[in-house]
């Protein structure tokens, strides 16, 4: 209604300074309309991944290399695609392996996603498998970050990959529970699960991925595992969109 009554005034009236005012109404009228335009934001991930290293990650494929190996590399070409990422450089993980307890291999604190991770992660030490053990070590860490943080900084990311059967389901339940309250309290984040090998208890990890409100990507050999890991980097690493009006 205000634009029609200024594009009438503009054709009744001959002033030059009357038009030179309708014309500046007219523009501030625009503007208020026009659409909005995004920008786009990349922000830096803090991730913990937890890797199965119970015996069955020894199992090696027909070119003999154990799954393991399979998880390290993959992983690798995960970081080195985040890092070759400028915008991404102040990614940092924290690397907790598994089989009956849980260890966390950055014991000083998470380290840069540029760091060697097949270092860190070492060799498989044996044993049965208890995913609780490890999602209760991946909880606190989350816990401590938001601690120390105050306000999570950098988007939070939960990797959990395993090739067998949990011991101890009901308690890695609970603890999944845990994380998804903790992380759902901040807002937007990344939980994947990852099942490698056909011996990989499929409907279980479905439904932990459900209960952490993340995904569920089964893999039966290494290069789905490494295709799962190009899915994953391409969410991560979508940027965030942010509405601005155009200038």
């Amino acid at each position: 209604e205000k634009l029609m009554e200024m594009m009438a005034l503009y054709c009744r009236e001959g002033g030059k300074k009357l038009r030179r005012k309708c014309q500046e109404g007219l523009f501030n009228i625009c503007e208020r309309l026009a659409p909005k335009t995004t920008s786009e934001t990349s922000t830096p991930l803090h991730i913990v991944v937890c890797i199965d290293e119970s015996s069955s990650m020894t199992l090696t494929d027909e070119h003999g290399i154990s799954r393991y190996v399979h998880v390290r590399r993959a992983f690798q070409a995960f970081a080195e695609d985040r890092a070759g990422k400028a915008a991404h450089n102040n990614d940092e993980v924290v690397i907790i392996t598994y089989n009956l307890q849980a260890q966390d291999r950055t014991q000083s604190g998470p380290v840069p996603l540029t760091a060697d991770m097949d270092a860190i992660i070492g060799k498989p030490s044996m044993g049965g498998t208890n995913f609780s053990k490890a999602l209760e070590l991946a909880y606190a860490n989350f816990e401590k970050y938001l601690k120390n943080a105050g306000v999570a900084s950098k988007e939070l990311v939960l990797l959990f990959m395993t090739d067998g059967e949990d011991l101890y389901p009901s308690h890695s339940e609970t603890a999944m529970n845990r994380i998804q309250r903790l992380l759902s309290k901040q807002g937007d984040y990344h939980l994947y699960v990852i099942g490698f090998g056909d011996e990989a208890q499929t409907p279980f990890l479905q439904r932990l991925a459900e209960l952490g409100g993340g995904k569920y990507f089964p893999c039966s050999d290494g290069g789905q595992l490494v295709q799962q890991f190009e899915v994953i980097s391409a969410e991560v690493s979508a940027p965030v969109m942010r509405s601005k009006s155009r200038p």
